[in-house]
Order: structure tokens, then C-alpha cells, then sequence
């Protein structure tokens, strides 16, 4: 297991403080309050040791939240705590990493930075590449090996604490829902809410109740002729919503959710109806466990991960055979994901790719309000609303909504472009981003080298004494020789592109290899080498000491005043011609 060690703070007098705070709910405690009481602990630390704070961070959301998650909890203004804030959790984050506007980050707890290790830890680690420390109040404010082993104590208790109070309360919720209780969340369409007495004295006391749930005289009989007309007509979930929203006085529609917070009129939807007949409170069970909203969309968990009543715990409203036959005919009208492209196209045995919406999330529809969807037609991307989809044309009449509403990609991003053009990066702000582009290329090229010196030592076990941006075998060798003259004033220059580099390496080793052929030529003049009637006097594998060398240069040069001799008494030779060599050389003759 590797030990993280935050790094030894600077003289006390010259340490700058980033305060991080966080409360877990807006409704089990008081920012107003629990931020201020942090920071005071903190401040109170930090004069001890002559430091003072400089930055302000915290956020109003849950411990057990994922990383990349953090810094999106509640909003703080309404609350009015009266403490400056810079940013969430992941402004510290990126302020610590753009520029070292701090020394250390202090926070009351360890906990409040993360109830789960592995992310406290992870930005332990973080901050400790950036050389930024990391402190608590309640610690001790060095760096040894007490303090890691308090730290690592904490944080393992912290994490314990949440599963056990998360077992515990899973223990709760299935006993009150096996004891016929409503445990909370929207009332079903249909049903009304009856308060009783709190089993408990000391919640009675403070005014709790607990609920069951009883039959609405108005709304039941809806709920079941929704079901005789799924099961008995046969009718589709879109017909039903048809039906229901021609006539809103007789068949009222279900209360306002947030995502339908608009000066539209109130009608049915079809999730409703499909979340209608899928309910089986509506049998007279108490059912509890049944979707997972940890990934974002709630999806409905297997059958058996539901918790019930052992016995009906109020009236039913829908008999159980009835909600038997729903549940098989929905079964067999779903899906399975896959199975339609399949079918339709044979040669298509994985997942479609998606397509790449810029806008995705970002675009509303002005009349409902609710996001867009995106949609590829006509070879172009479009947004489109889905109002007609979620809840057919008679309450798209209804409400004055267009049946077809939607927009081209390309519009939207004409008017952004110059927009954002006009805007945002005018001629200051452009030269101010390209600017901050550079010295993040930069820093990020510092960094790949600091990451990639500290795996190579890593590899290697050498010592940490070595720069983050020498690998061990550049540091065996001695250093290069110091340039002069032109190249030691462009030192501080930018390098050329890759390509032009390569193409002066090709450029010098042709010019060497140049330079190698005039030498041998000069040789050549210098020390004509055996023609074809003088072959080579020294044979291949001759032995090489001092004697022989000797030798062969006599036999050489012997050999060459003869064929000197024996040219100047019997001519040129056959067809009168000179050897190349012999020309360079300049010992041909004339005719």
C-alpha cells in the first residue's frame, strides 16, 4: 500500500490557506450556521501556526457522492451564509492546478472532504503532485507518521460510519413497509394519504405521523378503467392518453411534476399511465425498492430485490388477477434492447455507435420548457420537442403546443459562432486566450515529463535526487558539451516542426558522407590503390601485426614502380588508354 505524504508547509509566516467546508444536506443541517462554525476551527488553527487563509471553498452536498460528481450540490443562496465563497470542490481542484494562488488546503475534518477513502485519498494525492498540502483541525499539522496513520484511521471510521448507517436504515425501511407504513415518495394516482399517530412517544411528541394509504372516491374508478381498457379493449398505452386527455374534467390528470413546471394546461402523459400499470401497490401490497436512482434515469430493479408486505396493508384497488394480466401483456410487448435492429437488420450484431449532439441537454423548448431532443434527419443534426411524443396530438392541441416542433443544429450554431465572436473573444480576449492556451500547452508538456521521470525512477529505483525530466540513462552519461556562438543564443528559441528536423539530420549525414568520399579520393591521389593487371597484393585474412603491415606496404610500392617502369618502356598498352585512377592520380601519359 503506498503512503501518501503531504508535503512539509513553508516558513508559518509565508503559508497561504485554502478553506474548504461542506454540509451533507440543506435539510439535516444548517449552512447558516455549520459553514461559519468550520471555518472558525480552521482559522483558529491556522493563527496558531501564523498562517492566514486567502481562499474560500464549499459546497452543500453529500459526502458519498462520486468525484466527478462533486461541486453541483444545492444552491447556496437562499440559505445566506455568511461566509465569501470561491468555488466548490472542483474549483480548489482547478484553481490548485492552473496556479499555486495557495500553499495548503485546511478543512475541520478529514471527513468533509469525502466520506469515501478512495476519493479523499485521491485528491490527497493530487494536491500533493501540485505540492499543495493537505490539513485538518483536528490533526496535527506535520507530516510524519502518526499523523498518516490518524488520517488513514478517520477515513476508514468515516466510510464505516455511512455503510453502517446505510444498513441500518434499509433494516428500517423494510420493517415499516412490512407493517403496512407508507415509507415516503409520491402517493400513488388513486390513493390519499391518512396520518396516525406515531408509534414512537418522543416523535408523537414533536408532531410526526406516520401514513397508510386509503382509496380516493374520485380518482379509483379511473385508475380501474385504465386498467379494463389495457387488458379488456386492448387498447394501447397512446389510445388510453387520447382518450383520457379529450375529456380532463372527468378523468383529472395526476399533479405537476417539477420537469412540467409551465403555464401549460395539467393533461396525461403517457409514462404516467405506463407507471400506472406497472405500480402493484395498486393490489393492496406495500412495495418498497423498486427503482435505482443511483445512475441519474430511476430503472426498475428485479422482482426479487423488492421488498413487500406479507399481507395487503390497505384497500386494493385493482384486483390481482386483473394486474397479472397487465404485468404478462406488458411483458411480452417489451423489448429487449438489441432485439429490434436485429431483426430489421440481420447484419447488425452490436450496438449502434451514437451520434455526436454539441448542443445535447442545452436546448428547450420555449413553449414547454423541457429539454430537446436530438435527432438525425435530412443528413443534418435537429432538435426536436418531444411533447407530442410524451403525451400525444389531443393534448398538444389542448396546450397550443405544435405537434411538430424542431430546429437544424447548423442555425443554432450560426448564431452562437458569432455570437461568442462578437462577444466573448474580441481582439483582447483572443490574445488573452491564446496566451492561456500556451501556458497550459506548457504546463501540461512539464507535467508529462515530471509523470514520466517519476515512472522511469520507479522502474529503475533511482534516487529522487535525479530532475523530474532525466531518465536514468541520460543521467549516466556525462553532459553534452556547451554550444556556442548562433545556436547557444537560439537556445531559448521554439523548436522547428518534427518534419524540418528530420529533414536537417538527412541534410548533415548526406554532407558527411560527402565530405567522406573526398578524403577517400584524396587518398586515392595520395596512395593509388591495385589496378586490374597490379590485383591486390595483401590477401583477405592476412595477419595484421606490425611486420606484416610492413611488408605490404614494401610490396605494395615495389609492385607500383614497376608498373611505372614497364608503362614508360612499352607505351600505353593496349587501345592506348589510361585508367581512371591513373588520370586523377596524375600519372597517366600522353600520346
Amino acid at each position: 500500500m503506498s503512503v501518501i505524504v503531504s508535503p512539509t508547509p513553508i516558513a508559518p509566516a509565508t503559508v497561504r490557506y485554502a478553506f474548504y467546508g461542506r454540509v451533507s444536506t440543506e435539510d439535516q443541517q444548517d449552512p447558516s450556521l455549520s459553514i461559519p462554525r468550520q471555518l472558525a476551527a480552521c482559522e483558529r488553527v491556522v493563527r496558531e501556526v501564523g498562517g492566514t487563509i486567502v481562499a474560500f471553498y464549499w459546497d452543500i452536498e453529500s459526502g458519498r457522492k462520486e468525484l466527478l460528481t462533486r461541486g453541483r450540490g444545492a444552491n447556496s443562496t437562499p440559505f445566506g451564509v455568511p461566509v465569501r465563497r470561491d468555488g466548490g470542490i472542483a474549483d480548489l481542484r482547478a484553481d490548485a492546478s492552473k496556479g499555486r494562488s495557495f500553499d495548503a488546503v485546511i478543512v475541520e475534518s478529514i471527513d468533509r472532504l469525502s466520506r469515501m477513502t478512495a476519493d479523499a485519498t485521491g485528491i490527497e494525492r493530487e494536491l500533493e503532485h501540485l505540492d499543495i498540502g493537505l490539513f485538518a483541525s483536528d490533526e496535527p499539522m506535520v507530516a510524519n507518521a502518526t499523523a498518516i496513520l490518524t488520517r488513514r484511521v478517520k477515513q476508514g471510521v468515516a466510510e464505516w460510519y455511512v455503510c453502517d448507517l446505510m444498513e441500518k436504515s434499509r433494516r428500517g425501511m423494510e420493517k415499516s413497509v412490512k407493517q403496512g407504513w407508507h415509507t415516503g415518495g409520491p402517493v400513488p394516482y388513486g390513493y390519499t394519504l391518512e396520518p396516525h399517530r406515531h408509534p414512537n412517544p418522543h416523535k408523537a411528541r414533536e408532531g410526526k405521523k406516520k401514513h397508510r394509504l386509503v382509496p380516493d372516491p374520485e380518482r379509483a374508478p379511473i385508475v380501474l378503467m385504465i386498467f379494463s381498457w389495457y387488458v379488456v379493449r386492448k387498447l394501447g398505452i397512446g389510445e388510453i392518453c387520447d382518450r383520457l386527455n379529450r375529456d380532463l374534467d372527468r378523468y383529472p390528470p395526476p399533479q405537476r411534476n417539477r420537469k412540467d413546471d409551465n403555464d401549460l394546461p395539467q393533461t396525461w402523459s403517457k409514462a404516467q399511465i405506463q407507471s400506472m400499470l406497472r405500480n402493484p401497490k395498486y393490489t393492496g401490497f406495500n412495495v418498497w425498492n423498486r427503482h435505482d436512482k443511483r445512475r441519474g434515469r430511476p430503472l426498475i430493479r428485479p422482482k426479487e430485490q423488492w421488498a413487500w408486505s406479507a399481507e395487503p396493508a390497505h384497500e386494493p384497488i385493482v384486483p390481482r388477477e386483473l394486474f397479472d394480466e397487465v404485468d404478462g401483456r406488458a411483458r411480452r410487448n417489451t423489448i429487449q434492447p438489441g432485439r429490434r435492429a436485429q431483426v430489421e437488420y440481420p447484419q447488425r450484431t452490436g450496438r449502434r455507435a451514437g451520434r455526436l449532439y454539441p448542443l445535447r441537454g442545452r436546448v428547450r423548448c420555449a413553449r414547454c420548457g423541457r429539454r430537446m431532443e436530438g435527432s438525425h434527419q435530412r443528413h443534418a443534426n435537429w432538435y426536436r420537442c418531444r411533447f407530442v411524443w410524451t403525451r400525444g396530438g389531443i393534448a398538444a392541441d389542448r396546450a397550443g403546443h405544435p405537434r411538430a416542433l424542431g430546429i437544424r443544429e447548423s442555425d443554432i450554431l450560426d448564431h452562437l459562432i458569432d455570437f461568442m465572436g462578437r462577444q466573448l473573444f474580441g481582439p483582447e480576449r483572443l490574445r488573452l486566450l491564446r496566451k492561456q492556451l500556451v501556458g497550459r500547452r506548457r504546463a501540461a508538456r512539464r507535467a508529462r515529463r515530471a509523470g514520466a521521470g517519476a515512472a522511469q525512477r520507479a522502474r529503475t529505483g533511482r534516487p529522487r535526487s535525479l530532475p523530474a525530466d532525466a531518465s536514468p540513462r541520460r543521467a549516466r552519461r556525462p553532459p553534452p558539451p556547451r554550444r556556442r556562438g548562433r545556436q547557444g543564443a537560439d537556445r531559448g528559441a521554439e523548436q522547428p516542426p518534427r518534419r524540418d528536423r528530420r529533414r536537417a539530420r538527412r541534410a548533415r549525414r548526406t554532407a558527411s558522407r560527402r565530405s567522406r568520399s573526398r578524403r577517400d579520393r584524396g587518398d586515392a591521389r595520395r596512395h593509388p590503390g591495385p589496378t586490374a593487371d597490379a590485383p591486390r597484393s595483401r590477401p583477405r585474412g592476412a595477419c595484421r601485426d606490425l611486420r606484416g603491415v610492413r611488408r605490404e606496404r614494401r610490396l605494395r610500392q615495389a609492385q607500383s614502380d614497376a608498373d611505372a617502369r614497364g608503362y614508360d618502356h612499352a607505351g600505353a598498352g593496349p587501345g592506348k588508354t589510361k585508367s581512371p585512377t591513373a588520370e586523377r592520380a596524375g600519372r597517366g601519359f600522353r600520346i
